[in-house]
């Protein structure tokens, strides 16, 4: 998916890793994507969300290492 065939759409990644962030930045560049269609913030699953904008929510591996808290 390319942020010119969908210009309306923008993304917003969370996660509490900073390294998984910075590999997202990463990727995200390699792939031209504009920081406009695609932003990536630190947040915790389960504290307070402050981005609540969105229409959708996409929870990706989101749950998969929770079982160790």
């Amino acid at each position: 998916m390319e942020s010119s065939v969908f210009p309306h759409l923008n993304f917003v990644v969370q996660d509490l890793n900073e390294d998984m962030l910075a590999h997202g930045r990463k990727a995200a560049q390699e792939q031209k994507l504009g920081e406009d269609w695609v932003s990536f913030t630190k947040a915790d699953f389960f504290g307070p969300q402050t981005y609540d904008s969105g229409a959708v929510a996409f929870f990706s591996k989101a749950v998969h290492a929770q079982l160790e808290r």
